[in-house]
């Protein structure tokens, strides 16, 4: 009986992973429009190529004191 009911609904899960992973590669692909992000497909595989750009920036920090 149990296994019965594991295999009515055991498309289920991988269902659902399947459309987090979807929906988790569109805002990865929404988000690298902005942030220099490369989609190639290769070999009929999605292959994610980005550039990390690190820019040093000087923090002036005033301390003010009112006596």
């Amino acid at each position: 009986m149990a296994n019965d009911i594991t295999v009515k609904h055991g498309w289920i899960l991988p269902l659902f992973v399947s459309l987090y992973i979807t929906k988790r590669s569109e805002a990865v692909l929404q988000w690298g429009k902005r942030k220099n992000i490369k989609k190639l497909i290769i070999n009929g595989e999605l292959v994610i190529e980005w550039k990390k750009e690190k820019s040093i920036k000087d923090v002036v920090v005033e301390n003010i004191c009112y006596d």
